[in-house]
C-alpha cells in the first residue's frame, strides 16, 4: 500500500489533483481524512455525500470505517489504510490540511502495514491564489493592501509546509499545480508516483473519489474537465503588487524548479518564526516597511543535484 499525501495551501489545487490522481489504477481519492475523523468524533457525518452517489454510511469505501468507533487518531487512520487494501487498492490519496496524517502513515510504514508515503507539496501561483482568496473573502480588486497582505500570506504558508516537506521520514515530490494543468501532465505525475498506465484517453470521469470532508468541487459540473482558472490574469492590482514584492517572486521562482523531481529539495529555509513575528501586523500598511525587510532575507535556494530537471519556465 501506497500513501500520498497532498500538501499545498487551501485554495491550491489540492483537490483537483486529488480527483487527478484518483484515475490511476488502484487508486482510491479520500479527501481530508483527518477532517473525516473530526466528523467521526463528532458523529456529523450522517447527510455528508460521497461522490460515488451514496451518504458517508452507505459508501462502500467509508461505510464499514465509520460503522465502528476508533479510540485514537492514529487507529482512525489504521482503518483507513486496511479499508483501501481491503477493497484491493493499492494506493491511497490524503488531501488533509493538517499534517498528522503524515507521521500516522509513516509509523504505520515503520510497523510493515504501509510500503511508501509520499509527501506531494503542491505549488500553486500565488497570483492566482491571491485572487482565489480575494473571491473567497470578497475583497476588492483595487484593495492593494489587502492584496498586499494575502502576498505575505502565500509565502509563510509555503515556508511552513517546504519546512514539513523536508522531514527525514517521508519521500517528498514538488508539484507545480498551474504547469500539471496547463501542459496536462498527468501522465508524468502518475510515472513519478510508480502509478501503473491509464489505458485509453485520461478523463476526470473515471476518478475512484471518496472525498466526503474536502472542497466541494468533486459535486460540481467542473469535475469532468481539468481546466486552469485564469482569472487573476485581468486583475491589474495582483500584478502590480506581485511587482513590487521581489523575495515573494524569488521564493516562488525557486519552488518551480523543483517540479516532478523526486530528490530536489530548497535551501536555507528559514524559521516560520521569524517571519510570523513581522506579518502578525500585516493588515496594517505601517508596518509593511518592516515585514518587507523581515522577508528580504529570506534566501531560498532550489537544489536540484541528482535530478534531470523537468523543463519549467519561471512565470
Amino acid at each position: 500500500m501506497q500513501v500520498i499525501q497532498v500538501a499545498g495551501l487551501a485554495h491550491s489545487g489540492t483537490t483537483v489533483t486529488d480527483r487527478i490522481l484518483s484515475c490511476f489504477p488502484g487508486v482510491v481519492g479520500l479527501g481530508e481524512v483527518g477532517q473525516l475523523w473530526i466528523k467521526a468524533e463528532n458523529g456529523t457525518f450522517d447527510n455528508s455525500r460521497c461522490p460515488c452517489g451514496e451518504t458517508a454510511p452507505g459508501c462502500p469505501y467509508w461505510g464499514r470505517i465509520l460503522s465502528r468507533r476508533h479510540p485514537t487518531q492514529e487507529q482512525f487512520f489504521r482503518a483507513v489504510v486496511e479499508s483501501a487494501a481491503h477493497g484491493g487498492q493499492k494506493t491511497l490519496v490524503d488531501t488533509s490540511k493538517a499534517m498528522a496524517g503524515v507521521s500516522h502513515y509513516a509509523r504505520l510504514r515503520d510497523r510493515g502495514e504501509v510500503d511508501r508515503v509520499v509527501m506531494l507539496r503542491l505549488v500553486r501561483d500565488p497570483r492566482g491564489w491571491v485572487h482565489s482568496m480575494m473571491r473567497r473573502n470578497e475583497i476588492a480588486a483595487d484593495d492593494t493592501t489587502a492584496i498586499r497582505g494575502l502576498f505575505y500570506r502565500w509565502l509563510l504558508g509555503a515556508i511552513r509546509l517546504d519546512r514539513r516537506a523536508h522531514r527525514p521520514d517521508v519521500e517528498k515530490i514538488y508539484l507545480w499545480y498551474d504547469k500539471l494543468v496547463l501542459e496536462r501532465q498527468e501522465a508524468q505525475l502518475g510515472k513519478q508516483l510508480g502509478l501503473p498506465e491509464v489505458e485509453g484517453e485520461f478523463s476526470l470521469l473515471n476518478a475512484n473519489q471518496h472525498a466526503i470532508a474536502g472542497n466541494k468541487f468533486v459535486f460540481s459540473e467542473r469535475r469532468a474537465t481539468l481546466s486552469y482558472d485564469g482569472r487573476w490574469l485581468s486583475n491589474r492590482h495582483i500584478e502590480d503588487v506581485y511587482a513590487t514584492l521581489p523575495t515573494v517572486r524569488h521564493y516562488y521562482h525557486e519552488v518551480q524548479k523543483l517540479h516532478l523531481l523526486t530528490t530536489g529539495q530548497l535551501r536555507q529555509l528559514p524559521g516560520t518564526e521569524m517571519v510570523r513575528g513581522h506579518l502578525k501586523n500585516v493588515e496594517n500598511p505601517a508596518h509593511h516597511a518592516e515585514i518587507e525587510a523581515a522577508i528580504a532575507r529570506i534566501a531560498v535556494v532550489a537544489d536540484t543535484a541528482g535530478d534531470a530537471p523537468v523543463a519549467a519556465q519561471a512565470a
